[in-house]
């Protein structure tokens, strides 16, 4: 049942955000592409490219999320589907620069295809 509520949720977000009725914040920050989850379990959203900082979000495997930046270390600066900016490791996810500047803004899908690895 929650599963059913957060996809009408989901759907209702996509419907508002095409229609123009909520205002896309990725808009002034163009994507560099996206990173698609590998890892086989949830992962943690931290606030800082560090796996010490402050989780601030979970994520779950398969999701493909919009990236905004690389920061030095590698770490992904990724927006959830409630717009939370964070970041997650390059351990855990696989970035695809072909999707830069595509309307991926904060909404996560399952991959149904996964990425090419070579």
């Amino acid at each position: 049942m929650r599963d059913h509520l957060r996809r009408a949720l989901a759907g209702v977000f996509v419907v508002l955000l095409l229609g123009g009725l909520v205002p896309a914040l990725g808009e002034q920050n163009p994507t560099i592409g996206s990173v698609l989850i590998t890892y086989h379990e949830a992962i943690n959203v931290r606030a800082e490219p560090d796996g010490k900082s402050q989780m601030v979000h979970l994520v779950a495997p398969g999701a493909i999320l919009p990236c905004y930046g690389i920061a030095p270390n590698g770490w992904y600066q990724i927006m959830t589907p409630e717009y939370i900016m964070g970041y997650i490791s390059p351990k855990l996810a696989q970035f695809d620069p072909s999707t830069a500047n595509l309307p991926l803004r904060g909404f996560v899908r399952r991959a149904d295809i996964p990425f090419d690895t070579n």
